[in-house]
């Protein structure tokens, strides 16, 4: 049947292929006569222009030495243009024979132009000339009658062609219309052969399917041949293995009930309809083991008599919804024949047979299974509770990414980040890493070895504060997941305290080079000072030297500024504690130094964002007069008067902190500088004393505060936070 198909599609195509070839061939023979008639169309127009160029040139001889005569330019011009003209008429392609006439003829008209030449240029000699224009006009009645003679052949050939171009369009019309009336009629016969050899064996495969709809299935069909007979062989073996299936199907049932019966969990068949809802039809041995009744006594029961009454209320509740089609798994509870109470998990759904609707149920005892869940409840619980408890920071995170999947309360309270906010992200993230080459160095470990003690590691808070923590972790399965649970303990105080043991013992040493200093160099330059001053007054000292005088004094000044900045340092005064207002000291503190002449820039731009709820404090105004004055200097400075100052305060009324921060828009502070920002004789000036921070974090120390800084490119941030302070008892 496949060739079949295959050799009707060839006919069609092959038809119609040939007619269209037959349709383009004719069309480009038409299309290329009706081309070579233009062509003889044009070339016989250029030969008649030609003509017309020759005439006119021949006129112009005529009318030479008349009252007629055309000017010798116009005869030129005139020459030149048949000259064009017959060039066209020899570039185009000709035949050999009037290639023959076409170069006679441009042989004539070199000879005309050469005795038209000499017509034009003999003067004076009358006899010549008169010969001259004899013999030029005769080549041009020469020409003249050339080129006659080859637009009447050029005519003669033009008619014969498009008589039969004619001739061959006609036929063509004709051969084309016949193709049109007869290609309908022969697809049609085509068409009815390969129909009529479908439609035989379709009703032979029809009335067997209608047979085997029947329950026939012992029916055959035969005689077809082709795919059609392959599609018999197909529907024979199918109506065999039906009848193979059915009876396989049979067997199937058999080893079902087997199944059933043999079953580890109890089965149930219950009756889901009508005034029997809920009563036991089947139950396998199991069902009847697992309760302590026999099979018969089992079946005929209702599902309820096998539930506690607790579980028994909602024994119509579940019917319902296994009756909407929900699949329904909960945990029960049973209680046998004897009394005991056991849980089991059900599972049951919907099942319809011969129309009717039933509920097929397992039920799974899972006592060993609850048993083991309580154990294991109770260890979580209490590995939950030391966790919770913990007065050290735990967290449980992935060992790949660091991604937090739990944190206990030591956490939250240590970090600032309240459980929600960390749970599914990672410290990166949030970071909570000061340096995240730290955690990376510590995962290499972990895979490495498998445990981690003791490690110090820096982390920094919510609100910014760094910590120093030693951390202890251990690689865990979590779930199916990879993880480390870390303890880590905060020693922060702790390093802060050797720290600061190690700043009291520098600070010691200062003290005592400072008051050395004081006393070995304070009083020689005071003489020297007063000295240098006589000088300077001195009528007689010549300008020169009263600058140089001067040059000395100013630095001997910035020497007992240096010396005084060091004893503050070394020994501070006692802080002279009265209640102040922060933002009138910051008001003075800019009034005296952006807002002065001597310092104002156009280039500089001020913000004050202050609180005007900013409770008075117990503090010395003159040392944070002196704090606040040095970290806006210092700021300006570092934007080399062009930039935003911001100054802003706030008041934390929970922790009764009052905050004072002084902002800048500079390059910011390098990473190498920002350990060593507070240390004594540290400095990035080129003429500072490296003091002035120093005496800064001192002082606000004294006042009970403290100052910290933040930096990156563009924004520079000191913060000074003091404690809300109302009288003496609370210093």
């Amino acid at each position: 049947m496949k060739k079949r198909i295959l050799i009707g599609l060839a006919c069609f195509a092959l038809i119609f292929f040939v007619a269209g070839i037959y349709i383009v061939i004719t069309i480009n023979e038409a299309t290329s006569t009706l081309d070579r008639l233009i062509v003889l169309h044009q070339v016989e127009i250029l030969r008649e222009h030609l003509l017309l160029q020759i005439r006119k040139v021949q006129s112009d001889l005529d009318l030479k030495n008349t009252r007629y005569a055309r000017g010798v330019d116009q005869t030129v011009s005139d020459v030149r243009n048949m000259e064009q003209v017959s060039k066209k008429c020899i570039t185009c392609h000709h035949a050999p024979e009037v290639e023959a006439r076409l170069h006679e003829m441009e042989n004539l008209i070199d000879s005309y132009k050469i005795a038209l030449s000499r017509v034009l240029t003999v003067q004076g000699d009358v006899s010549r000339m008169e010969a001259e224009e004899d013999a030029a006009f005769k080549i041009g009645d020469e020409l003249v009658g050339n080129v006659n003679h080859m637009i009447a052949l050029a005519n003669i050939n033009l008619e014969k062609e498009t008589g039969a171009s004619l001739r061959s369009i006609r036929n063509t019309k004709y051969v084309l219309y016949i193709l049109v009336a007869v290609e309908p009629l022969l697809s049609l016969a085509l068409a009815y052969i390969f129909i009529s050899g479908f439609t035989k064996p379709i009703r032979s495969l029809l009335d067997a399917t209608r047979l085997l709809k029947g329950g026939n299935l012992d029916h055959r069909i035969e005689g077809l041949r082709n795919e059609f007979g392959e599609l018999a062989d197909s529907f024979n073996d199918m109506a065999g293995e039906l009848k193979a299936n059915m009876k396989k199907l049979s067997d199937s049932e058999i080893r079902y009930r087997m199944l059933f019966e043999s079953a580890g969990d109890a089965i149930f068949i219950i009756d889901a309809e009508g005034s029997n809802r809920g009563r036991i039809i089947a139950a396998n041995k199991a069902a009847s083991e697992i309760h302590g009744y026999s099979a018969d006594e089992i079946i005929g029961m209702n599902i309820g008599d096998l539930d506690t009454p607790e579980s028994a209320n909602g024994v119509p509740e579940r019917i319902e919804k296994m009756l909407r089609g929900e699949w329904l798994k909960e945990e029960v509870s049973h209680r046998r024949k004897d009394g005991t109470i056991f849980p089991v998990e059900i599972s049951a759904g919907l099942l319809e047979l011969d129309g009717r609707k039933y509920i097929l149920a397992f039920d799974r005892d899972i006592t060993a299974r609850k048993q083991a869940e309580e154990a294991l409840r109770q260890s979580e619980e209490k590995f939950s509770k030391a966790f919770r408890a913990s007065p050290d920071w735990i967290t449980i995170s992935m060992i790949d990414d660091g991604r937090y999947i739990e944190v206990n309360d030591a956490f939250e309270q240590i970090s600032g980040y309240r459980r929600d906010e960390v749970i599914g992200r990672t410290a990166i993230e949030l970071g909570i890493w000061v340096d995240p080459k730290e955690r990376q160095e510590i995962v290499e470990a972990m895979k490495r070895d498998g445990v981690l003690r003791n490690r110090e590691v820096h982390f920094r808070t919510k609100s910014g504060t760094v910590l120093t923590m030693l951390r202890s972790s251990d690689i865990i399965d979590y779930g199916e997941t990879r993880c480390m649970i870390s303890v880590t303990r905060d020693i922060t105080e702790r390093r802060n305290a050797e720290i600061m043991m190690q700043r009291a013992e520098q600070m010691k040493a200062v003290g005592e080079v400072a008051v050395g200093l004081a006393h070995e160099i304070k009083n020689p330059l005071a003489g020297i000072k007063s000295s240098i001053e006589v000088l300077h007054d001195e009528t007689q000292c010549a300008k020169e030297d009263r600058d140089v005088l001067m040059m000395v004094i100013r630095e001997i000044r910035r020497i007992e500024l240096m010396l005084k900045d060091l004893l503050n340092f070394a020994r501070p005064p006692k802080p002279q504690l009265i209640m102040m207002d922060v933002n009138s000291i910051l008001d003075s503190v800019l009034e005296l130094s952006v807002d002065a002449s001597g310092v104002a820039q156009p280039g500089l731009t001020l913000v004050r964002e202050f609180c005007e709820e900013l409770p008075p404090t117990l503090a010395d105004p003159m040392q944070m007069k002196q704090v606040f004055l040095n970290l806006v200097l210092n700021a300006i400075d570092a934007m080399h008067c062009e930039g935003t100052l911001r100054v802003g305060t706030n008041c934390d009324k929970d922790a009764q902190i009052i905050e004072i921060t002084i902002s800048d828009t500079g390059k910011g502070i390098d990473k190498g500088s920002m350990d060593k920002l507070f240390h004594p004789f540290f400095t990035t000036k080129p003429r500072g004393t490296g003091l002035g921070l120093a005496i800064s974090k001192r002082l606000v120390e004294e006042n009970g505060g403290t100052i910290t800084v933040r930096t990156s490119p563009g924004d520079t941030t000191f913060s000074v936070k003091l404690p809300v302070r109302k009288s003496e008892e609370n210093v």
